[in-house]
Parts: structure tokens; C-alpha cells; sequence
């Protein structure tokens, strides 16, 4: 932390762009390294069964072999291409998406094309039963082909119009493959009995069944393999192992939204605020009365709404992190001045601001629980525009590295046990450092009227604080926001040694100490809550953004298993033993089951509150 601290300020903004500029690096590695060979391995697959496929239906003389052995080319390299996919690819996934509805399209009206020259050349009327099983089995395929084709329209069609999150497009692109796939197998199934089965047919032989069968089987497996997400989502993590150690902050660079790292630092100076920690109050930790659900918006959705403020069309998954800065706005002569980036960065903040007093009724706080109670709370949003306004004017700019500490908590925890601990920390710092710390606290810092548009400048707040205040409580480690901070805060430089670990439990009432209220005791069974912990079951507010954050960790090297790992055998253990560096005697001796000797005169302590940890990784409010 030293080191961080005694940085000068200019030293350390370079720092903190060159950080930038290394996400943005991992980012291109992951792509070059675990997403290209899959992909040009599928592409290179589906052009050479693509290739024998055609050299079957106008080669004179081909033999049918090349025809099987062109289809599974084709399934195969399909289905390899898909797992180059990320759900942050949202590019990919239409290209993807088109590219089957075009294919689908195409063996359909070849084997139309086909079945009406059957019609044509009288094979239906008095054909033997082999030459009309075979005319079934290509309208077999035809139906196979539309229903295929249906599938992936309407996907791409809901993608482009409704901007479904990535996970869910992922999710469904492979549905659709194992669909297709498990019916084609069907089909090609149909076509090796008929083959066995009979001495003529339209198109295959009884020599042609055993290798029909094989490919029957292999298309089948490849479509039952589409719908087992572990077995693609190991794969996956596989070719990350290949890829000779791609990071994670590969993952963390979707955040910056493809934007240079002059411009994401330039928007993160002109936006980066601070508070005294003295200033804060118990109304800063306690959440804004929430608008109705039917107004709620995820920060991802305030992006767009911001984007469709400067007259941009709505975004996809991949435009919706990008700065409102496009980057076709850039004039040469503006390319290297500070000052303009500066001046635009706070221009594309103007539209929401503008527009704070209509649409207060649509935001909420990104991590806000819901509505308590609802009631006539939910509909004074003029009353909780005017303390979200009140709220931010509390706090000022503040220069990149010269903040103390970025204050990370639930809100679905005690508002009053937080301030409590805050204040706890403060005092020690105060009586370490002689001076006022300043924090940063995303209720008063972050304008609640333009959430989305701070988004990219996420991992750059909290590099540019000196360390990171981790107030604990029940269900800190069960809030997806709060575990991306401390991973994206480890990502961006900072050390274990930069994260404090203060415990919230409950409020332990009027005239407690407030010093040890964070001093509780680790129970003995605190290493089973943590190997059970498995991010995918940590939860947000809004399910849109629970979905679109997973997408960021599988991003990153590993994935979701290396983040799991990460969490459970470095960050908690390191939380526990901070937690139970501070333990005194009294709590000690509890925790173990023993009675610790009271005073005379003194009251018995009282029953400690569980801590962060037992928790059930899932709970929630």
C-alpha cells in the first residue's frame, strides 16, 4: 500500500493507464489465443465438409461416402466454431445466429429442389417402398431445416429488438444447436434402417447404412452435448488452459466497453468523487425507498437509455459498455488533448443529467435491495430525487489515487452496524495518520441520474483508490457487486494487504462500543460455508445484471471455476484472517466453546452474531 500511497500523482495516473491499457491487452490475447483457433478450426471445418459436399451432388462418379463424411465435417466444425463464442460477443453471436438461419434456408430448398424432382420423374407413384421411404426421409430433413431455420430467425430477430442479456442469447444459440442436431440425427437415422433395409433407394445403398449409423451417432452426441452446460462450459476452460495462461483481466476488460484507455482514464477524471469519511451519516448507508418493479431499470438499461439520449440506436451487450463517447466523434486534432476528452466526457453526461427530473421515477441505486414495504414510499419519487441530489452533492471531485479508501458493503445489510464500523476504521486511521481519510462510497459518488455511463470507469475508481474497506456483513459475500469489486480491485494492482476485511454484524443497540462491534468471533464451521461457495448462485438486485456480470467473470481466464477458486482458497481465507487478527479474548474463547472468565463487576458478553461467512451463499433479504 506504500507504494500506492507515496505515488505522485502524476506517476500514479500513469499507473492506472497502464492498467487500463493491460485489460485491454488481455482482452485481444484471449481472443487470439483461446477464441481464434476454435473458430478458424470450426470454419475450416465446415468449408472442407462443405467442399465434399458439393463434389457429391455434381461430381459424376463421387462416391456417397464423401456426402457422410462432408455432413459430419459440417456438424462438427458448427458446433466447434460455437465454443469460440463468449456471451460478451455479441457480434459473433448474430453473425452466428444468421449464419444457421441462411444454412438452414439453403438445405432446405436443396432438398426441396430435390423431393420436387422426385415428384416430377414419377418416383412416388408405384415406386417401391424403399424409393418412398427415401423421399420421407428428405421430407424428414425439410421439415428438420424450417423448424431450424424458425428457431434461430426468431432468436435473432428477439437479439437485435429486445436486447436480450448474453447469457440468455448463449443459452438459447445453444438450444438451438441441440435441437437441430438431436433431429438430424433422427433423420440420418431414418436414412441407415432404409439403407440396411433395402436393396435400392433414391439416394443410398445398404453398403451406405454403417457409415449413416456413425454419423447418426455423432450428431447425436454433439446435440445432447449442446444442452450439458458443465461439458461446454469445461471445454471452454480447457482451451483457457491452452492458451498459456490468459488472464482474468481479460473478462474485466468487456467493462471499458472497447474504449482507448486515454478516453476511459479521461472519463474517469472527470467523474471521480470523494467524501471525508466524517461526513457520512447513517442516511448514506440506509437504501432509497425503490420505484415500483414495473420502473425498475438494471445500470446496463440506464446505458442504453443514455446512448439513446445522444440520438445513438439502442445498444447490444457489446455497445451497451461502451462510453457515450463514440469514437468516430474523435477530430485528429483532438486525439491527444486531455482537456478535450475531459470536456466530452462530461458533455455525454449532460443528456441524463437533463433529464433527471422525468425519468427519476424509472432509476434505482444499481444495488439497492427492493422496495420495503412499498406502499406510498414507492411513488414519492420526487421526494427520493431530492435525496438522491442532496446524497451526491455531499461529495467532490477528487484527484485519481489521492482517496483513501473505495468502501465496499451490501445494502442489504444493518445501514447502522456499517456506520459503526466505518466509524471504527476512521478513528484507527485517524489515529495512525493524524488526518481526515477520504472514501469513496457509490451512494454519494456515482450520479444515481447517469449510472450506466460511469460504468466503464469502474475498474478505474477503484485503482484509483489507495485501498479497499470490505464492510462485511451477513450477506456480503452472497451480493455478486460487492465480490466484483474485490476482484476487479485485484485485478487493477491492488494487493490482499490493500483490502480491509471490517465485519458488520447486527446493530448491537444504543450505547454498544461501536469499536469492536466489527470484532466478532469466526465459527469453527466457517471453512464449510467457505467451499460451498460458488459465484453463480450470488445474487443482484436486478437478475439482468446478475446475468450480464457471470458474463464478465466467464470472460476472464478460467472462468467461473478459477473465480470460484480465487474467492475460496486466497480472498476468504485472507478475510478470515484479518477478522481473526482482531478477535479478543472474550470472542476467542467463545468461538472455541469456551466460557471466558468475566470480571467482577462486569456483565457477561453478549452472543456474538454470526458472521459474514455463515451465511448461506444464496440468502437474501
Amino acid at each position: 500500500m506504500s507504494g500506492r500511497r507515496g505515488s505522485p500523482a502524476g506517476a500514479e495516473t500513469s499507473n492506472i493507464l497502464g492498467r487500463v491499457a493491460r485489460l485491454r491487452a488481455e482482452g485481444r490475447r484471449r481472443r487470439w489465443l483461446v477464441q481464434l483457433p476454435p473458430l478458424i478450426g470450426g470454419i475450416a471445418s465446415t468449408i472442407v465438409g462443405a467442399v465434399f459436399l458439393a463434389l457429391h451432388s455434381f461430381a459424376r462418379g463421387a462416391a456417397r461416402w464423401w456426402a457422410v463424411l462432408g455432413m459430419a465435417l459440417v456438424h462438427f466444425g458448427l458446433w466447434t466454431a460455437a465454443l469460440a463464442l463468449r456471451p460478451q460477443d455479441r457480434r459473433g453471436v448474430r453473425i452466428t445466429f444468421a449464419y444457421f438461419a441462411l444454412l438452414c434456408a439453403a438445405g432446405v430448398t436443396h432438398l426441396a429442389m430435390r423431393v420436387a424432382a422426385h415428384a416430377r420423374d414419377g418416383h412416388w407413384s408405384g415406386a417401391a417402398t424403399a424409393v418412398k421411404l427415401g423421399i420421407v426421409a428428405d421430407s424428414a430433413l425439410i421439415v428438420v431445416g424450417v423448424l431450424a431455420f424458425a428457431i434461430f430467425a426468431h432468436a435473432l430477430v428477439d437479439e437485435l429488438m429486445c436486447g436480450t442479456p448474453p447469457r440468455r442469447v448463449m443459452a438459447r444459440l445453444w438450444r438451438g444447436y441441440g435441437v437441430l442436431f438431436v433431429l438430424c440425427s433422427g433423420a440420418y437415422a431414418l436414412c441407415a434402417v432404409m439403407a440396411l433395409d433395402s436393396q435400392t433407394s433414391v439416394t443410398w445403398e445398404a453398403a451406405d447404412g454403417p457409415s449413416l449409423g456413425f454419423l447418426a451417432l455423432l450428431v447425436f452426441a454433439l446435440g445432447c452435448s449442446s444442452f450439458w452446460e458443465p461439458l461446454r462450459t469445461s471445454m471452454q476452460e480447457t482451451l483457457v488452459r491452452v492458451g498459456e495462461g490468459v488472464s482474468a483481466a481479460a473478462g474485466i476488460s468487456e467493462l471499458l466497453g472497447g474504449l482507448p484507455p486515454d478516453e476511459v482514464l479521461a472519463l474517469a477524471r472527470a467523474t471521480f468523487r470523494a467524501v471525508p469519511a466524517s461526513a457520512l451519516t447513517l442516511e448514506h448507508f440506509k437504501p432509497l425507498i425503490a420505484p415500483p418493479r414495473r420502473a425498475r431499470q438494471s445500470i446496463f438499461s440506464s446505458w442504453s437509455r443514455v446512448s439513446s439520449a445522444r440520438g445513438s440506436h439502442r445498444p447490444s451487450w457489446g455497445s451497451a459498455l461502451v462510453s457515450p463517447m463514440r469514437r468516430s466523434d474523435r477530430s485528429e486534432g483532438e486525439a491527444g488533448s486531455d482537456t478535450s476528452l475531459k470536456q466530452r466526457s462530461m458533455a455525454a453526461l449532460e443528456p441524463a443529467r437533463a433529464r433527471r427530473s422525468s425519468d427519476d421515477s424509472e432509476l434505482a441505486l444499481a444495488r439497492e435491495p427492493p422496495p420495503y414495504g412499498g406502499g406510498a414510499g414507492c411513488a414519492d419519487t420526487s421526494g427520493r430525487a431530492l435525496r438522491q441530489q442532496q446524497r451526491f452533492a455531499t461529495s467532490s471531485p477528487a484527484p485519481l489515487g489521492g482517496v483513501d479508501a473505495f468502501i465496499s458493503h451490501s445494502w442489504h445489510d444493518d445501514a447502522q452496524s456499517k456506520l459503526d464500523a466505518l466509524r471504527a476504521w476512521r478513528a484507527s486511521f485517524v489515529d495512525a495518520h493524524g488526518r481526515e481519510p477520504t472514501v469513496w462510497l457509490d451512494a454519494v459518488c456515482i450520479d444515481q441520474a447517469n449510472i450506466g455511463a460511469q460504468l466503464p470507469s469502474l475498474p478505474v475508481y477503484l485503482a484509483g483508490c489507495k485501498s479497499l474497506l470490505a464492510l462485511t456483513g451477513p450477506t456480503y459475500f452472497a451480493r455478486l457487486w460487492c465480490v466484483l469489486e474485490l476482484y476487479i480491485f485485484n485485478q487493477m494492482g491492488g494487493s490482499l494487504e490493500q483490502i480491509v476485511f471490517v465485519h458488520v454484524g447486527t446493530h448491537a443497540g444504543v450505547g454498544s462500543d461501536a469499536s469492536t462491534t466489527h470484532q466478532r468471533a469466526l465459527p469453527a464451521n466457517g471453512r464449510t460455508c467457505v467451499d460451498a461457495f460458488d459465484v453463480r448462485h450470488v445474487v443482484t438486485t436486478d437478475p439482468l445484471d446478475q446475468m450480464r456480470l457471470l458474463a464478465v467473470i466467464e470472460g476472464g481466464g478460467g472462468g467461473i471455476a478459477a473465480f470460484n477458486e480465487w474467492v475460496r482458497m486466497t480472498l476468504m481465507p485472507a478475510a478470515a484472517r484479518q477478522l481473526d487478527g482482531r478477535i479478543s479474548a472474550p470472542d476467542r474463547a467463545q468461538r472455541d466453546g469456551r466460557v471466558a472468565p468475566v470480571a467482577p463487576g462486569r456483565a457477561p458478553a453478549q452472543a456474538t452474531p454470526r458472521p459474514w461467512y455463515a451465511s448461506s451463499a444464496t440468502s437474501q433479504k
